[in-house]
């Protein structure tokens, strides 16, 4: 669609670059996006909910969180658009069958050199070897 009139065009291309520039300002920063939150895998093999692998962000850079069979404490920080976790510690309880398949598929997921970053919605945790698990806000959220 030819404008014709320059200034007609300038203004045109000035509203356009605003309402880019604006789209990307609406996208909160990553921090604030998992900070204070609790993150629930999207496991579906894993029939009762409280049973799920969790992660929770918390605002002073620790981490807390569930393997499907122990509790795991860490820090967290942004990193180039993506979450590093540091410093992991997991207690040492035994668990075998499929508490123990969970918490290996987790494991190999998230941990020490995984890259963890959000896609739309939802909180992505992939392993070295290419394993991934997705987490959802837990909806429970303050």
């Amino acid at each position: 669609m030819p404008l014709g009139n320059p200034s007609k065009a300038a203004r045109w291309s000035v509203w356009i670059i605003g309402l880019a520039a604006g789209a990307c300002a609406a996208q909160p920063p990553l921090e604030a996006s998992v900070a204070g939150k609790r993150w629930v895998a999207r496991m579906p093999e894993v029939v009762d909910a409280s049973q799920r692998p969790r992660l929770e962000f918390v605002r002073d850079g620790r981490l807390a969180g569930y393997t499907g069979c122990n509790m795991l404490a860490g820090k967290w920080r942004v990193e180039g658009g993506t979450i590093r976790l540091e410093a992991l510690a997991a207690t040492k309880r035994g668990c075998m069958g499929p508490a123990g398949d969970v918490e290996k598929r987790f494991l190999a997921s998230v941990n020490g050199t995984s890259r963890v970053s959000l896609e739309g919605t939802a909180l992505v945790g992939e392993g070295q070897g290419g394993e991934r698990i997705a987490f959802a806000d837990d909806p429970s959220n303050p």
